[in-house]
C-alpha cells in the first residue's frame, strides 16, 4: 500500500510539473494604430488691392507629425508629385490625426507653416501665401589678432515668434541666405559651439558678432586643504535660475558656457559655508 501511495504521488506531481510547463504562446505584439482623416488643402496667392486671389498650382504641401517627442515627417503620398497642388490649386488626400505641422511651400512665395491641434479635425484647409523676400545674416567672430572674421556652420534660425523657424547653416563667407520668408520683422537665432547665443528681431540684413564664452576655475579649501566634492553655487543676470556643480577630487570645478558679465558665487561642503564673492 505504501508503494502505490507513493507511487501516485509521483504521477500527480510529474502531471502538475508537466501542465507547468506548458504555457500558451504568446501573443504577438499588435502594432500601433494609426489614425488618419481626409484632407483638402487650397493653396492660394494672398490677394493685393483691388485684385482677386489666384489659385497657385505646384505648391508643395508637407506635414511633421508630432511622434514620441520629436515631430516626424508624415508621407501624403506615394511619391512626390502626390504632395503637390493641383491647378485649381488643390492637394487631396489624408492626414495623421494628432498635433502636426502643415508646412506649405511655392516658388517665389514666403513658406507657410499652420500648427494643427491635437483635436483639430479640419477636413478642409485654405493656406494663402505671400510673396517671398530674402534676408541675409552674417556672422563675424574675432581672432586671436583681434579681427573680425567669417565663422562658418553655425546654425541660424529664423522666425515669426511661435512660428516654425527657417533654419540654414553659415557657408565659408559666414553667410546665412532665407529667400521663403515674408514681409515683417522676423526673430533671428543664432548659436555656434564655443559662443554666446544671438537673438535679435530684425525686417533687413543683420551683422551679427558673436561673443565667445567664458569661464571660472573655482578653487575651493577647508582649512587651507583642497577640499573635494564641495558644493559650489553660482548666479548672475544672465544665469538664473543658480547653476550648482560640485569640486573634483583636487578641490576645484571649471564652469563653462558662461556669458559676459559678473557672477556672485559661494561653496559648502557639510555644515560649513564660505562668504559670498562677486566675480
Amino acid at each position: 500500500m505504501k508503494l502505490d501511495w507513493l507511487v501516485r504521488l509521483a504521477f500527480c506531481a510529474s502531471l502538475l510539473l508537466g501542465l507547468a510547463l506548458v504555457e500558451p504562446p504568446l501573443a504577438a505584439p499588435s502594432a500601433p494604430v494609426v489614425q488618419r482623416t481626409e484632407l483638402v488643402v487650397r493653396v492660394f496667392a494672398r490677394a493685393k488691392a483691388n485684385e482677386a486671389r489666384r489659385a497657385l498650382a505646384r505648391a508643395s504641401v508637407n506635414l511633421q507629425v508630432l511622434r514620441d517627442d520629436f515631430y516626424r515627417a508624415s508621407a501624403l503620398g506615394a511619391s512626390d508629385a502626390e504632395s503637390v497642388t493641383n491647378e485649381r490649386g488643390e492637394w487631396r488626400g489624408s492626414r495623421e490625426v494628432g498635433p502636426a505641422w502643415l508646412i506649405v511651400r511655392a516658388a517665389g512665395f514666403a513658406k507657410r507653416a499652420l500648427p494643427l491641434a491635437a483635436g483639430d479635425a479640419r477636413s478642409e484647409i485654405e493656406v494663402e501665401l505671400d510673396v517671398a523676400r530674402e534676408l541675409n545674416i552674417d556672422v563675424r567672430v574675432e581672432n586671436d589678432a583681434g579681427e573680425l572674421v567669417a565663422l562658418e556652420g553655425a546654425t541660424v534660425l529664423v522666425g515669426e515668434a511661435g512660428e516654425l523657424p527657417d533654419a540654414s547653416s553659415t557657408d565659408a563667407s559666414g553667410r546665412a541666405a532665407f529667400d521663403a520668408l515674408a514681409e515683417g520683422p522676423v526673430r533671428v537665432q543664432v548659436y555656434a559651439r564655443g559662443y554666446e547665443p544671438f537673438i535679435a528681431t530684425t525686417e533687413a540684413d543683420l551683422l551679427v558678432r558673436l561673443r565667445p564664452v567664458m569661464g571660472l576655475v573655482v578653487h575651493v579649501k577647508n582649512r587651507g586643504v583642497p577640499q573635494p566634492d564641495a558644493v559650489v553655487h553660482v548666479a548672475g543676470l544672465s544665469l538664473w535660475p543658480e547653476r550648482v556643480v560640485r569640486t573634483t577630487k583636487e578641490g576645484s570645478v571649471d564652469i563653462i558656457g558662461l556669458a559676459a558679465g559678473s557672477y556672485s558665487l559661494y561653496a559648502e561642503f557639510e555644515s560649513r559655508v564660505s562668504a559670498g564673492l562677486v566675480d
